[in-house]
């Protein structure tokens, strides 16, 4: 019926219209095949030097934002620019910018006149002895303005995790000699316990009560402290006048001390310049059109004592955005998100992780056509996402994926983690069903929490999980572990300890040389302690901490923290791996998810409450056959999978002593703990 010739053309015709036809990437796909600039030589047993591509080698790297060199122009400029505009919120009371900005200078100057500090000025700037005043509060907006009233003034703030214990409270008072802290009534008696040991606290600064009462002022009296409210040192402070001290960029900013999990903790020097270098390199990567506004919103409800935090809110309320300040749990947090609307959500893998569980479990409840409906959907949107094309628009978001939006607000359009590294297929399905950008970061207290962090648009995997590249005010490299077997060398990618340089990093510990010696290098090379892997495309892949890494008994390595970010699905709530350098095998620590144990065990008939069930040796068996299910479809190596569990009832938490105030699992906690069983496990 046709011709040959006229089968081809009509054949290119189709073709052709269909390629013309197919929508183009969000990013072109060439942008993501080498994505930092290495040098060309590199000395032995490291790797090349690699930086961000909008840092070429031989330019400087990015230490300020536009003209702004310090925290204080990012606070002080921001509220000239923004004035009337929402910033700050908590508990339906909302605070702009001029209003936070009064409260700031208010207390800055009653605190200053009440509790005797001698502030750096303009007098004293050579021959002065930074003044350190103490914040150990949870998440309030008193938090936030008596750390815009230490930079304002002079001060150094030294901010503390309300779930440090007794003894590193006991030691980060006493070394750093702090003589004045701001807390809460909830936090009162650490100090006062401190107190009585022996510290250089004389006043305690209480922001939840507006005047003293007595029962609290007679146990100050007991160990020779004063107590004074906040709210006394704002209104006292409003009569006064005094001028502001302009820092330097190389001034302390603040005193930031790590939550480690091992040894004592170590204050980090955090300079002016440290911050605004990665508030800055982190606006830097991102594209024109996905810029952060003044319309933008952020919900802070990791600890503001975390470094990662303090550097969101920092950079948010630089570009005019609305903050909610949270402090509540995880259920709250829930309804907080919906309530509030972020457009921006920073968070950790711990909290990504549930919320990934819980949009699971929603679809899972959904009736069969709905269901139906869901899974063509999801198909749809992951193939798009394939082809490189992000949205929160589609016919398939307005049907299907708009009621799980509305989980976090409906508004969000990009979400950060950072803190640990995240299993892909959460980023993957997160972008899918929220059409949000979803990005990975990596940065550390020591380089003021920047770091790294994946490009927008860089959806494809086949390079492998990946923190992506690095900020325009960082560089880094590699170097040789041969106690742990990883090399520069290694084929078919170098891998290493993972080093870090630029303005973004510390100078050092606080009366601390020999730590700063051991992390810090002469030429300013920060060791970080994390093995990484350089792939392909010039990205950064964490493979785990030196310390987590170890060596099993017949001889072969395995990374612990990043086997328990691999087995994690749906069933497991949370899980801990364990390794003994003396046994050949792993074993571990499992939360099981409570409502999908409840609605197996009703589809098997097993009957208990939730205790009882955990008790069940077919429970036991049922995560163990999804642990393996899982190692198989994340190809792990049969060493990596554990011989054995504990199934466990209690979350592990920064209360129970088994998370540090980060969020990361802490081994000698759990060593402690679960000692026993993992002896017996051991020897069966």
């Amino acid at each position: 019926m046709f011709d040959t010739w006229s089968v081809i053309l009509g054949s290119a015709i189709v073709v052709i219209s269909l390629l013309a036809s197919k929508p183009e990437p969000d990013v072109h796909p060439a942008a993501f095949r080498e994505q930092a600039v290495a040098t060309r030589t590199r000395k032995p047993n490291e790797s090349a030097i690699y930086r961000n591509k909008n840092r070429y080698h031989g330019t400087p790297l990015l230490d300020a934002l536009g003209n702004k060199t310090t925290a204080y122009q990012l606070f002080w400029d921001a509220v000239k620019e923004f004035g009337d505009k929402p910033f700050l919120s908590q508990n339906d009371s909302v605070f702009s910018f001029s209003k936070i900005a009064d409260r700031v200078e208010a207390f800055g100057k009653g605190l200053i006149d009440r509790v005797k500090l001698k502030p750096k000025s303009e007098v004293n700037r050579e021959t002065f002895s930074y003044q350190f005043v103490g914040i150990f509060l949870g998440n309030c907006i008193e938090w936030i303005i008596a750390d815009y009233a230490c930079l304002t003034f002079g001060l150094v703030s030294v901010p503390l995790y309300e779930s440090f214990d007794g003894d590193d409270l006991h030691y980060i008072l006493n070394h750093t000699e702090l003589t004045c802290i701001i807390t809460s009534t909830k936090c009162l008696e650490k100090i006062l316990d401190s107190c009585a040991k022996g510290n250089s606290i004389r006043q305690i600064i209480l922001c939840d009560l507006d005047t003293i009462d007595e029962e609290n002022r007679d146990k100050a009296d007991l160990v020779g402290v004063k107590l004074v409210a906040f709210k006394e040192l704002e209104d006292i402070g409003k009569s006064i006048q005094k001028t502001h001290y302009i820092p330097q960029p190389s001034d302390i900013f603040t005193i930031c001390f790590t939550s480690g999990t091992t040894g004592e903790p170590k204050g980090a020097m955090i300079s002016h310049r440290n911050l605004v270098s990665q508030a800055a390199g982190t606006l830097d990567l991102i594209p024109i059109k996905h810029r952060i506004q003044h319309s933008d919103k952020h919900i802070s409800f990791m600890p503001i004592s975390l470094m990662f935090e303090r550097l969101n809110l920092h950079t948010m309320a630089s570009q005019g955005c609305q903050i909610e300040v949270f402090d509540g749990t995880s259920s709250e947090l829930i309804e907080s998100l919906e309530k509030f609307k972020p457009s921006i959500f920073l968070s950790v893998p711990l909290v990504i992780n549930k919320l990934h569980d819980r949009i699971q479990q929603k679809a899972k409840a959904l009736s069969f056509f709905y269901k139906l409906l869901y899974e063509l959907s999801y198909k749809r949107k992951k193939v798009m996402l394939e082809n490189g094309r992000l949205r929160n628009n589609s016919i398939y978001d307005q049907l299907v994926f708009s009621k799980f939006q509305k989980v976090i607000g409906g508004n969000t359009r990009l979400i950060v983690s950072g803190g640990a590294p995240i299993n892909p297929t959460v980023t993957e399905y997160l972008r899918i069903i929220f059409g949000a950008n979803v990005l990975q970061g990596y940065g550390l207290t020591e380089t003021c929490a920047g770091g790294f962090v994946t490009q927008f648009g860089d959806y494809d995997q086949s390079y492998g999980s990946h923190v992506g590249v690095p900020l325009s005010s960082v560089e880094y490299k590699l170097i040789d572990i041969p106690e742990l077997g990883y090399l520069v060398t290694d084929s078919p990618n170098p891998r290493g300890q993972i080093c870090i340089r630029g303005p973004g990093v510390v100078a050092g510990y606080y009366k601390n040389e020999g730590k700063t010696k051991q992390a810090i290098t002469e030429d300013g090379w920060f060791l970080t302690g994390d093995v990484g892997e350089i792939l392909e495309n010039s990205t950064l892949k964490i493979i785990d901490r030196m310390y987590n890494v170890i060596k099993l008994s017949q001889g072969e390595f395995v990374a612990l923290n990043s086997i328990a970010a691999k087995l994690k699905c749906p069933h497991f709530s949370q899980i801990y791996v364990h390794g003994e350098s003396l046994q050949s095998y792993l074993i571990a620590v499992i939360v099981p998810d409570k409502q999908l144990l409840s609605e197996w065990a009703k589809e098997t008939q097993l009957e208990g409450d939730y205790q009882t069930l955990l008790q069940s040796s077919k429970v036991k068996g049922m995560l163990m056959e999804r642990m393996k299910e899982q190692a198989v479809l994340m190809k792990m190596r049969r060493i990596e999978i554990p011989k054995d569990i504990v199934v466990e009832s209690e979350p592990f938490s920064v209360e129970n002593n088994l998370l540090t105030p980060t969020l990361k699992n802490k081994p000698k906690a759990f060593s402690a703990k679960y000692g026993t069983e993992f002896k017996k496990m051991y020897l069966q």
